[in-house]
């Protein structure tokens, strides 16, 4: 029996909006299940700190019961090996194990289904054992499966008898959901501890044995041998060199690859994997070690080797090695007779330690994209996910026409590349996507660099293959997000398209002054997106995008800027529409400072692409059209913003693949006004609407 339908916080959030009065009931059911989303996200934080998995599982279970207020929680984990399900954490402390697919639970564990049942009783599914054994009356139950990061599925959650006697509801499941996402990803954060933990101990129990082994061993051979699995030996000093002593552990030409070590010159050893620069930092380290007036426990912080990467000239995997020194002293002469040197591989340990880094990476991207899906408006983010799409599907077609040999000009390609890849950084940013929006950022650094050389080649290309898969496996992995979490469901595509366009050029405009410590304000009162075609939609967004960020970068003053120039604190920049026959034109005008066209000319002369006599012969309108020329900026450094250079001349071949023209106008201290007219002319600039 499924729970009644209920209204889901999403949909309450938008028909708010359009109602003449909010009635204090809905308020109230707002700001409960508002509450209830916040709980789950501090008890995710709270359990990202669990590292030990059992005292994690009863952690789990116990805020279960709170956020889901239920009156028991079980949660079962699947044993690959031996096909069955089990739950470490019980009451009586024993472990339960059951066929695989045995109870609801288990049955949720296979299928991935979720499962809400009013009555327990009234499902044949359901086993009425345990309740026969402990007098307990099982009512309502709600499970659902446990992913890991993957999208696996790893076990199954499930809550019994809500607390007010009622039935789970939607909303539960919503926000059920969203809690069983974070558990999955604890339980994989536990694991990684757990095994790095597990391997330590291993080792140090090795230590421990071999140590014991050798106790009885001569006494330069206890020194040597003093540790399982590491190279000992002692380094003695012979006027400018350091020489590897008579005898050292086997291990020891295993970890360097050498078969005979004994006698040679130390330095010359190293240089064979190690580079020029961290052999002379490590000559300089030994003969301070030497010096016996040195303080030993100030050099150590010092040594060059106490984790470096040793690549070897065979071509082998590299290794990371860690190297310590220690001195064996003359006391009677006050002199440092010789080092005694263990040398470890730590290429296991470094790789557990980047897998849990890898990890914890994950761990607070997730959670900074939960955050961002929860505090983002269903309609945007479907229209997000298809201008994404469409973005990451352009420029898949570009590279694979590249790998097919069917592109005649690389830097065009490029550059329609980083166009894309900007309009993505764009869109992400006004999401707060962070992670997506500086891997965009990124990306476009890659471009940027290979733009810079005199002639592109094709590895050049070859080498964006890792940053754009990384920019298309982070936009699946958010598209998967998007799925797992179904709150959002409910009201998808509510919204017009127009109020999205004029959201999302605000949002810019705001995102934008806010990170220049600007104030300004949209006004599109005159402004109507209805006569922009659905088809080129995306297009003009993102170039309306990108003009309102220039004039919150580059336009509006700072505050005090405009207060001693007369003008009030907030800027305005100002969206308006004027339709004349079959001619749509969109003008884009700021109240700011106007386009500073003398710096613009000093960069290209100085860039060489022009020179000062051709400059100065340019008329005023020529000299302002000069900020449409590709990496030419005004702004000092490179930002998320602006810096590049490239986001202008992006508008405009936008607007030549339209068909439409644009032009600028500027004077100085007062405004800039951006003027793009398009035509009804059937063509490829087609934009007003039938």
């Amino acid at each position: 029996m499924k729970p009644t339908r209920d209204i889901s916080y999403s949909e309450l959030v938008q028909s708010i909006g359009a109602r003449r009065y909010v009635r204090a009931s809905d308020v109230k059911v707002l700001v409960h299940r508002l509450s209830k989303l916040t709980l789950v996200m501090q008890v995710s934080r709270s359990l990202m700190s669990a590292i030990d998995l059992k005292k994690l599982l009863s952690e789990i279970l116990s805020k279960a019961r709170v956020v889901m207020n239920a009156d028991k929680a079980s949660i079962f984990m699947i044993d690959e090996a031996r096909n069955e399900i089990y739950a470490s954490v019980t009451l009586d402390g024993n472990e339960i194990r059951l066929p695989r697919g045995a109870g609801i639970i288990g049955f949720v564990a296979d299928s991935g289904e979720t499962v809400n049942i009013a009555d327990a009783y009234d499902d044949s599914r359901f086993n009425r054992d345990n309740d026969l054994k402990t007098g307990y009356r099982t009512r309502s139950i709600l499970c659902m499966p446990v992913q890991n990061q993957d999208g696996k599925i790893i076990g199954a959650l499930q809550v019994l008898n809500k607390l007010d006697d009622a039935s789970f509801t939607l909303e539960d499941e919503e926000l059920l959901s969203a809690f069983t996402a974070m558990v999955g990803v604890c339980i994989e954060n536990a694991r990684a501890y757990a095994e790095l933990a597990a391997e330590r101990n291993s080792l140090e129990e090795r230590v421990i044995e071999r140590t014991a082994e050798l106790a009885l061993a001569k006494a330069e051979t206890d020194q040597i041998l003093r540790a399982v699995e590491e190279g000992l030996f002692l380094l003695y000093r012979s006027g400018e060199r350091f020489i590897i002593g008579g005898s050292h552990s086997e291990a020891l030409g295993v970890i360097l690859e050498q078969e005979e070590l004994r006698s040679k010159n130390f330095l010359e050893t190293l240089s064979q994997f190690f580079d020029s620069p961290t052999i002379d930092k490590t000559r300089l380290f030994l003969e301070l070690m030497f010096e016996p007036q040195r303080k030993q426990s100030v050099l150590l912080g010092l040594n060059p080797l106490s984790q470096i990467k040793a690549v070897f000239a065979d071509g082998a995997r590299p290794k990371h090695l860690r190297f310590r020194f220690g001195r064996v002293m003359n006391e009677s002469k006050n002199r440092v007779d010789h080092l005694l040197v263990t040398v470890s591989d730590i290429s296991h340990e470094i790789a557990l330690q980047q897998k849990l880094e890898h990890t914890e990476a994950q761990n607070r991207r997730h959670i900074e994209l939960l955050l961002a899906i929860l505090q983002s408006e269903p309609a945007t983010l479907t229209e997000f996910l298809v201008d994404l799409a469409q973005d990451i599907r352009e420029v898949s077609q570009a590279l694979d026409r590249h790998a097919a040999g069917l592109v005649a000009d690389r830097r065009a390609m490029l550059l329609d590349i980083y166009r894309v890849v900007h309009s993505i950084k764009g869109n992400s940013s006004l999401l707060n996507f962070q992670a997506l929006t500086d891997l965009a950022h990124q990306t476009e650094s890659a471009i940027d660099k290979i733009l810079q050389e005199k002639a592109i080649l094709a590895s050049h290309v070859s080498a964006l293959a890792a940053p754009l898969a990384d920019l298309q496996n982070l936009a699946a992995e958010l598209r998967s997000w998007l799925d797992k979490i179904e709150v959002f469901q409910g009201a998808l595509g509510r919204q017009k398209k127009e109020d999205l366009l004029l959201r999302a050029v605000s949002t810019a405009l705001e995102k934008a002054a806010a990170s220049q410590h600007k104030k300004a304000k949209l006004v599109f009162d005159e402004f109507r997106s209805d006569l922009i075609a659905p088809g080129l939609r995306k297009v003009v967004k993102d170039m309306l995008v990108q003009l309102v960020r220039n004039s919150a970068v580059h336009g509006i003053e700072a505050p005090e800027t405009r207060r001693a120039a007369g003008k009030p604190e907030e800027g305005r920049v100002r969206l308006s529409t004027q339709l004349t026959n079959d001619a749509l034109s969109i003008f884009v005008e700021d109240d700011g400072r106007g386009i500073a066209a003398e710096r613009l000319g000093e960069r290209l002369i100085a860039a060489g692409r022009l020179t000062k006599s051709q400059f100065d012969a340019m008329t005023s309108a020529e000299k302002l059209k000069l900020i449409f020329e590709s990496e030419v900026s005004t702004h000092e450094g490179v930002s998320e913003l602006a810096g590049r250079g490239i986001g202008m001349s992006i508008v405009a071949e936008s607007c030549r693949q339209m068909g439409a023209t644009i032009e600028v106008e500027s004077e100085s201290g007062k405004y800039t006004r951006f003027v793009v007219k398009f035509t009804g002319n059937g063509g490829p600039g087609e934009v007003l609407k039938p």
